[in-house]
């Protein structure tokens, strides 16, 4: 599916990857958020909205084996940041985003280049990055999402069999609550239903707005 960034603004594909390659060392908080794999990855790396910082703030990438690769510096006044091409990036509104494919050993595993598919690691200690299991990015960070009205119908509850509702295709759908594979939103009257965000092969289903 798609992530983007406004109506109008910014879209970015997302790539269904995952190897064995991009398993690390097993933890305690891996095994927490196994069952949440979306898309080949376990969740999102993003910047730390309680950290406090003006314009610009640094942090190390790693490679593979530990050692330091780059110090990476984000500012709110560039279009872009060197030495990435993160999953998601709009610098002016402090958005930087960073697919977590592999959690342990004190390390986030992360795809820093969508382009080549490139992986760093960001230690689990980087103040100024957090990571968000899939549901809790979608909750946090969306403005609105978009879904097929074919294969994936707005519905009166989260049950398959339930009543499809129908709805104004111009109207915004912003995220409410999630339960399961469900995700529960509304339209700009208070208006709506449940879709479902994900299905059981870990697909993502609906395309996500990050700003409008």
């Amino acid at each position: 599916m798609i992530f983007a960034f406004g109506c109008t603004e910014f879209d970015h594909k997302v790539h269904n990857i995952i190897t064995k390659q991009s398993v690390l060392v097993p933890s305690k908080h891996q095994n927490k958020i196994s069952e949440g794999l979306v898309d080949g990855c376990y969740g999102i790396v993003a910047i730390n909205e309680k950290q406090s910082f003006k314009d610009t703030f640094s942090f190390n990438l790693y490679n593979i084996d530990k050692t330091l690769w780059k110090r990476i510096i984000f500012s709110a006044d560039s279009n872009s940041v060197p030495h990435v091409v993160p999953y998601a990036l709009k610098c002016e509104n402090f958005v930087m985003m960073f697919r977590c494919t592999a959690v342990g050993d004190g390390f986030y595993k992360v795809i820093t280049d969508e382009n080549k598919k490139t992986e760093k690691l960001i230690s689990v200690r980087e103040k100024f990055l957090v990571f968000e299991k899939w549901p809790q990015h979608i909750l946090k960070h969306a403005f609105a999402v978009d879904f097929s009205t074919s294969y994936n119908p707005l519905r009166s509850d989260t049950t398959g069999g339930a009543k499809r509702l129908r709805f104004n295709n111009n109207q915004n759908f912003h995220p409410v609550e999630i339960k399961g594979y469900w995700l529960k939103v509304k339209d700009d009257n208070e208006k709506g239903g449940w879709v479902r965000w994900r299905n059981e092969k870990g697909e993502l289903l609906v395309t996500v707005f990050y700003l409008c």
